[in-house]
């Protein structure tokens, strides 16, 4: 197969994909595997792209497919959540993801920190 016959028959593949996963968004059914209806979006914008069982099936290889790389970026010192950057001292994260995590949380918090009260404080 010569280089230029695989460059057109990828651009073929592509637009063939894209073409197949317009078809299935627009009847309702999962883009993976073309069966069953896709499940509700997280985000509350309409259906998603994958059914139940696909979207189970690609976070299990996702969850794997991490659990093989932590620990060599732990290793190199790189961090463990973006394995992009250098890990901060003594942690596994960087800089960037250990901010991000935090504003996760104060998001998230199921109760909400209340503000430190001066009087209550002893001084040793």
């Amino acid at each position: 197969m010569s280089r230029a016959n695989a460059i057109s028959r990828s651009a073929y593949n592509r637009a063939y994909l894209a073409k197949r996963r317009a078809e299935l968004k627009a009847a309702g059914l999962c883009q993976w595997c073309g069966k069953t209806p896709a499940k509700p979006s997280p985000r509350g914008k309409g259906l998603g792209c994958r059914c139940a069982e696909c979207a189970s099936l690609s976070a299990s290889k996702s969850r794997a497919s991490m659990a093989r790389k932590r620990p060599a970026w732990n290793a190199l010192g790189i961090c463990s959540q973006c394995g992009t950057r250098q890990a901060m001292p003594r942690t596994h994260i960087c800089g960037v993801c250990a901010e991000r995590r935090s504003e996760y949380q104060a998001d998230h918090r199921k109760v909400p920190l209340l503000p430190r009260d001066p009087t209550l404080e002893t001084e040793p």
